[in-house]
């Protein structure tokens, strides 16, 4: 059973519920948890530290960094289980495929309504501040902030939370991970995730994927 980290939660959900449709992102990701336990974990732990991210670098649009986070990998609903949940290693082809959930997401977001940032999360999570992310090819600061931020706190979270086909690896192995391959990231962003890291290992808060953060958006038929 997973441990539960709790954060502040009737002040969290109020002031999200005020900020946007709250029931379409609960719903998406609803829609995700069905599909596939493992990515729903991984969008709540990323969902966790884009927050902590944006609490940083975009204060007032934070509660937004959340919510799109959560439903980040939505085009995945529609993915092939081969793919999706296969415990080899993908081809180049299969790879290929794989890339299309950002091109399903941001389908099934188009017509929603929702803020730019919730979609953009969507959009722009897979680019890298190089240039070889997908699908845009966008590179350094064209690359707007909340997908600068997804970028970081989406591998990240791929790292601890594993994959059918990888271990699950140590917060600290993850961050030491991303900085070998720092020119994929913003260096910044990156820096501010290890101090983040940092102080929740050394306050015994550290997530992983047995220990992951609190739902936020839970309970929702709650708020008024």
């Amino acid at each position: 059973m997973k441990e539960t980290i709790n954060v502040p939660q009737q002040t969290f959900k109020h002031s999200l519920k005020r900020t946007l449709n709250l029931e379409i992102v609960d719903a998406l990701f609803y829609c995700i948890e069905l599909r596939d336990k493992l990515t729903a974990t991984h969008s709540v732990v990323m969902a966790h530290y884009s927050y902590e991210l944006a609490k940083i670098y975009d204060q007032e649009q934070s509660l937004l960094y959340y919510a799109g986070s959560l439903i980040h990998d939505i085009g995945k609903i529609a993915m092939d289980d081969r793919i999706l949940k296969g415990n080899i290693r993908l081809s180049a082809d299969e790879r290929t495929c794989l890339w299309e959930h950002v091109k399903s997401g941001e389908r099934i977001l188009e017509r929603l309504p929702l803020p730019a940032i919730v979609k953009d999360i969507v959009r722009y999570h897979h680019e890298r501040f190089d240039g070889s992310g997908y699908i845009k090819g966008l590179k350094g600061y064209s690359i707007p902030l909340c997908g600068r931020i997804a970028a970081v706190s989406d591998t990240f979270s791929a790292i601890i939370c594993g994959r059918p086909y990888q271990n699950l690896r140590s917060a600290r192995e993850a961050i030491n991970i991303m900085k070998r391959d720092t020119h994929l990231f913003d260096a910044a962003i990156l820096q501010s995730l290890t101090i983040i890291v940092e102080k929740e290992i050394n306050n015994n808060r550290v997530i992983s994927e047995s220990k992951v953060p609190w739902n936020m958006l839970q309970d929702t038929e709650k708020i008024k």
